[in-house]
Formats: structure tokens, sequence, C-alpha cells
């Protein structure tokens, strides 16, 4: 990933490279284009917390430099139509996964005192957002999550501690029972959007019957 960088005359890669069976990789005209994409950047970090190799935080600052010089515009950055083309100005067009993947990832590289910690502690989603691992989390009250009333039901001492629970047969029944509530809950709404809605159409009837009589009157006025 990293000489897909350094061989271009930017220092930024193309979208594409092909190999020859027993050649080196090669860049065809139609695949030269970089679109400020994060996987690379995202292996150097976390090569760099499982390795402590330097070298992946210097290969990311090379890449933040050369996204510097050749992608930046007066508000954003933008992509290059041929990552060997030094003289064209990028496109005025930034990805989102760029400010959400590739610059977080290459601001984590070069701070190795964040707390963000990959082994032990932390994961990232595929739009590189951190969530911490399950084990990490505080027990979640559930009772919380259910409508007004619902949570009467339950056992406190048993939905506060599922998170976690070797055992969680002990609450299926519990949770049943607050399933029940909710859809007797939505029934019963249900029940009342449509008397409602019964309701004004009497409403609707009776504005049309008092308009009827004004014209009415109105005539029989001239």
């Amino acid at each position: 990933c990293y000489q897909m960088y350094a061989r271009s005359k930017t220092g930024l890669s193309p979208e594409i490279v092909k190999f020859r069976q027993g050649d080196d990789f090669y860049i065809e005209a139609r695949d030269a284009f970089y679109i400020l994409r994060p996987e690379a950047v995202e292996s150097f970090f976390i090569l760099d917390r499982l390795t402590s190799d330097p070298i992946y935080r210097e290969w990311g600052w090379e890449i933040f430099l050369a996204i510097e010089r050749y992608c930046r515009l007066p508000v954003a950055y933008g992509s290059r139509a041929d990552v060997h083309d030094t003289d064209k100005l990028p496109s005025d067009r930034m990805e989102s996964f760029f400010l959400a993947e590739t610059l977080k990832y290459l601001f984590l590289l070069n701070d190795p005192d964040t707390d963000l910690d990959i082994v032990n502690k932390h994961v990232f989603n595929t739009e590189a957002h951190p969530l911490r691992l399950l084990e990490e989390v505080q027990p979640l009250d559930l009772t919380k999550l259910l409508p007004t009333g619902a949570g009467d039901t339950l056992q406190q001492k048993d939905i506060t501690t599922v998170m976690g629970h070797e055992d969680i047969g002990d609450t299926r029944e519990e949770l049943r029972v607050a399933e029940q509530t909710v859809a007797a809950q939505a029934a019963q709404l249900e029940h009342w959007k449509t008397k409602m809605a019964k309701m004004n159409d009497i409403l609707d009837e009776k504005e049309r019957e008092i308009h009827r009589l004004r014209e009415a009157l109105r005539r029989q006025q001239l």
C-alpha cells in the first residue's frame, strides 16, 4: 500500500494497481485517480498500535504532506484525476469519508498519547467511529427504554444486569410480557387514531353544513 503512494509523482495513491505474474505492479490511465480514501492510513494506524514500529507514522506523515500539497483547496480538499499529474488542480469534490476516516486515522497515527486502545478497550466501526468493547460498557438499565409502566412487570435486579450476564434465560419471560405490553399500547394508539379520524370527518361535515346555512341566510337577506 505504501508503495502505491510513494511511487507516484504526487505521493498519492491511484485507485487501482494491477500485477502481472512475476512482475511489479502497474497503473492504467483510467485508474490513476485519487479520491482521498482512508484504507491505507487506517492500516498504518492499526499496525503502528500493534507493532510500535515508527515507520508507519513516517509513512502516514508523508501521505498527509502529499494531501496538503496536492489536494488542499481554499475551503476543503479535493480529489485528483491523475496522481502523476502535478500541475492540474484538484477537483471541487470531497468524499465524506475523508473527514470521518482519512483525517481521523492520520491524526490518531500521530497521537501516541490518545486514550483509544484498539488492543484492549476499543473497536472502530466501518466509518471509523470508536466504540468501547462490551466488557468495558456499564450495565444497561433496559427498563429506561420501555414505555411508562411496562417496566413494572420486570424484575429490576435481572434486567439491569443483562449486559454481560452469562444466563439471560431468567429475563426472557419478563421481556415477553414487556413486548405484549408495548403491543397492547400500540393497538390502543391505533384505536384512538381511528376514533380521531372519525371525529375529524364529523367535524368536517358540520363545517360544510354551517357553510351551507350561511349561504342560504345570505341569499335570503339579498
